[in-house]
């Protein structure tokens, strides 16, 4: 999955994607901070700095920046909410579980809660729970994220419930066809169960929407020689050597698209090899 979460970025930047930058976190930290020193540090603007703080990866610092607001006030919602998840980014995941079973005892109505315990649990080898809270927060979101889809569906494959994981991803495949990471987890678990038709309906969608062709044909003749299908798996593979024959001097100078004609040369290997035909010492 890594090899072809690679090619899904370079295929994206062919295709006319870009991502967004992110802000520059130092920067809004030394600009709250200076709001924080003008206003005699009030609670909203300790909160929004602890939240930088720990999108930072400053941990400790964001915990005290919660220290202060819980010394001047009764620990609300949305504080013990930022706590539970600084702790679980800081890898603290025991107590970051006790946060949230304590802010969901008080508000079992707060979707973001769930989410985090649903990460505690997981982390924590309870996949029953976490698939419970993750379904939860599925539910109780007005727009639940892809990555909610995602993580469930990891679960539910730990525990070998792979068909369970594919119909909750189409859950939201269905809404975005695109070459995101929740198409080709679905893929890989359609491969696991063995599911070949599926997974190619799937890998036809993203080469018909991608100008790029070749690291989708490459995924496609993959699953066909899985399978047991060489000959197409032969063609596809035969179609990706042709294709990078027409890039760019600089398209094919690339790292990834020297890995991807090696890719295809021993998947061709691997096919001659397997052929009654061939020849052999």
């Amino acid at each position: 999955m890594n090899f072809f979460c690679r090619l899904l970025a370079c295929a994206l930047a062919c295709a006319g994607f870009h991502l967004n930058a992110h802000p520059d976190l130092e920067e809004a930290i030394e600009a709250t901070t200076a709001k924080l020193i003008e206003q005699n540090y009030p609670n909203a603007l300790l909160l929004e700095r602890a939240d930088l703080f720990r999108r930072h990866g400053q941990f400790n610092e964001a915990l005290a920046d919660i220290d202060l607001i819980e010394q001047r006030t009764n620990a609300c919602a949305e504080v013990m909410l930022e706590r539970a998840q600084i702790l679980l980014d800081a890898g603290k995941i025991k107590d970051a579980n006790a946060v949230v079973q304590t802010l969901l005892r008080n508000h079992p109505t707060i979707c973001d809660a769930f989410i985090i315990r649903a990460r505690c649990e997981s982390r924590l080898g309870q996949r029953e729970a976490a698939i419970q809270d993750f379904t939860t927060a599925i539910n109780k979101s007005s727009a639940p994220g892809p990555d909610l889809y995602l993580e469930r569906a990891r679960q539910l494959a730990l525990l070998g419930r792979l068909d369970e994981a594919v119909r909750g991803l189409d859950e939201v495949i269905a809404q975005a066809n695109d070459a995101s990471p929740i198409v080709l987890t679905a893929i890989e678990y359609d491969r696991q169960r063995k599911a070949f038709d599926s997974a190619i309906q799937r890998v036809n969608r993203l080469i018909k929407r991608y100008p790029v062709k070749e690291p989708w044909l490459t995924l496609r003749g993959e699953i066909w020689a899985q399978s047991g299908r060489n000959g197409e798996a032969e063609a596809d593979f035969r179609q990706v050597l042709k294709g990078i024959e027409a890039y760019s001097p600089e398209r094919r100078s690339l790292e990834l698209t020297h890995a991807l004609a090696a890719r295809v040369q021993n998947n061709l290997a691997r096919i001659s090899a397997a052929s009654p035909t061939a020849q052999h010492p």
